[in-house]
């Protein structure tokens, strides 16, 4: 292999000085579609796929242009024009193609067309000799012929005294600061594993070639021990997307609070529990906590299992014990067997071979994979249209985008994992995965923009100015033109229903029958015209008052009376020291 590979390197290093060919290709078949040599420089609407330009703008801009200075052949409304949204496209055709309504007829929009760039054909060499010599390199073997090297019927289950399992934890409690002691309780998981879970075993012992390199890697960062992998064997088995009925989520298994305290980000689109990268760091930032309080690792694991305040309380209740063995009996029952799973799963992931149990390969080995830096939002169907990396493969690689959408927040930054080679076609093809639209969202980015320039069109027709006169409210001016209160003020940016005379308010009346040519007044208008000029008797209203008790006080007073004369619509607000009408004085 190592004579093929630099036979591979001796070839490569004799062409690098080629060019290398990118190779241009349509999704769709079409080798001319993105061809406009035909059509006048001047009369080309580029709406072509950049990350700074969407449909939306183009159409919404068109709509959006001034009748008055309308050149011939361009659209300015969708009453009487057309509207075409495609790759490239003439103002021509724009002009003279079917009317385009709501809602948009079929076939009118297709999926993006792009231009597909090949990978340096060099570079791409490199990568797979790479890959070639990490595979070479592996400690895995899945070959169960290869690895029994004692024997065993495909079908056996061995079986081992006691005095063995104490014999072999005692060789592994040599190489590392955790106690791992053989016990009853520790006999139960170890069978538990070795028996009954053989199947989940050899998942594990996969998986492990997917997880445990990184797990090493940041573990030797913080300078911890690195048995402390198994511990996310015992959390989530080593699924990225696990996730337990308390809430408790990935890898490392973070409650919401305890993750965001560890720079674990928790959003609609994003769950970085579910990051293998930032979950491990978090763990290994917790658990160094979790050991510089207590100095003591079987300790930091219990604590990290229900917390330092329960695990308080177990010392407490043990007469201040410091020993997990000594405080087993006080813990909470799920923490008295997270010990003894983690150190079981020391014993079954050391000694699989000896218990017969081989590993299932796993989905992709850590070489296998590699990620890109991603700054534009970008959905998961967009990649597997531009570089066919298939979405079940993307969401099963960034489990942590919970609804396959990469967010595009301006400043921020997000990773995304790839399949080592397929890394040189996302950078290659970068920006058309950022402007990639679907059929349906191109529909849909059209319609919006159809229902926001009509929208528009439509309040610029019906928009008017009332100027507030001496004695209108707001309700009745929103009366006149028949419009509500809310929408006045929204229209006008108002805080509050108060205005004063001489302002400006903006209506937009909606083709709504005005009634600007009548006095803003209340509806019974004679009726109020004749009490306006007359003098009345007046109640100030004491503390307790009611406006059934203050009728009862005025002979011929009637509670509607009361309340027609004062405009009152929720008595309630009524307050001790007001002043109110009672009746025309004369009456």
């Amino acid at each position: 292999m190592y004579i093929l590979s630099y036979i591979a390197i001796v070839i490569m290093a004799t062409g690098a000085g080629l060019s290398a060919r990118n190779t241009s290709w349509s999704l769709h078949g079409n080798k001319d579609h993105n061809e406009v040599d035909s059509l006048s420089r001047d009369t080309v609407i580029d709406i072509s796929i950049t990350k700074d330009s969407t449909e939306a703008e183009t159409i919404a801009g068109t709509l959006n242009n001034d009748t008055n200075n309308t050149k011939p052949g361009e659209v300015t409304s969708l009453s009487d024009k057309a509207v075409k949204v495609g790759t490239t496209a003439t103002k021509t055709e724009l002009a003279e193609e079917a009317k385009l309504t709501l809602p948009i007829p079929p076939d009118t929009f297709h999926d993006t067309k792009f231009t597909y760039v090949d990978d340096d054909e060099v570079l791409a060499m490199i990568d797979s000799l790479i890959s070639e010599l990490y595979e070479v390199n592996t400690c895995l073997d899945t070959g169960a012929a290869r690895r029994n090297t004692y024997e065993f019927c495909d079908d056996l289950i061995p079986l081992y005294s006691k005095t063995e399992y104490a014999t072999r934890l005692d060789y592994l409690d040599q190489q590392t600061p955790f106690s791992l002691t053989y016990n009853t309780p520790v006999h139960k998981f170890i069978e538990l594993y070795a028996l009954r879970r053989r199947g989940q075993v050899s998942r594990m012992l996969g998986l492990a070639e997917t997880y445990f390199p990184l797990f090493e890697e940041i573990l030797d960062k913080y300078d911890m021990p690195l048995e402390l992998k198994y511990l996310a064997v015992v959390e989530s088995a080593l699924n990225p997307s696990a996730g337990s009925r308390a809430g408790a989520k990935g890898l490392w298994q973070f409650m919401y609070r305890t993750g965001k305290m560890y720079g674990l980000n928790v959003t609609s689109y994003i769950d970085d529990r579910f990051d293998p990268y930032k979950s491990t760091v978090a763990a290994c930032e917790y658990l160094q906590f979790l050991h510089g309080l207590y100095d003591n690792w079987d300790l930091a694991l219990a604590a990290y299992n229900c917390g330092p305040g329960r695990l308080n309380r177990a010392i407490r209740r043990s007469g201040g014990k410091k020993d997990y063995w000594e405080l087993w009996r006080y813990l909470p029952r799920e923490t008295r067997g997270y010990v003894p799973a983690f150190i079981a799963v020391n014993y079954i992931m050391e000694y699989a071979t000896e218990h017969n149990i081989y590993p299932t390969p796993p989905r992709y080995f850590d070489f296998e994979k590699d990620t890109v830096v991603v700054r534009n939002m970008v959905k998961f169907e967009y990649i597997e249209a531009v570089i066919n990396v298939p979405k079940e493969e993307l969401e099963y690689l960034n489990p942590q985008y919970k609804l396959g959408i990469i967010p595009g927040i301006p400043g921020e930054t997000y990773t995304l994992t790839l399949p080592a080679l397929s890394v040189g076609a996302f950078l290659n093809n970068e920006q058309a995965i950022y402007g990639y639209k679907t059929e349906q969202e191109r529909i849909d980015s059209a319609e919006k923009a159809i229902a926001m320039a009509k929208q528009k069109q439509y309040m610029q027709e019906t928009r008017l100015t009332h100027t507030v006169k001496n004695g209108e409210v707001l309700g009745l001016i929103a009366q006149k033109y028949r419009v509500n209160v809310s929408e006045v003020r929204n229209w006008n940016n108002m805080s509050s229903s108060r205005i004063y005379i001489g302002q400006k308010l903006t209506i937009y009346t909606g083709n709504k029958p005005s009634m600007a040519s009548q006095p803003v007044v209340a509806k019974s208008t004679t009726k109020k015209q004749e009490i306006k000029d007359l003098k009345f008797r007046y109640h100030v209203i004491r503390s307790g008052d009611t406006l059934w008790d203050i009728a009862k006080l005025y002979e011929g007073v009637t509670i509607n009376q009361i309340k027609e004369l004062n405009q009152i619509n929720n008595a309630r607000k009524l307050k001790p020291g007001m002043k109110i009408k009672i009746s025309p004085a004369s009456s």
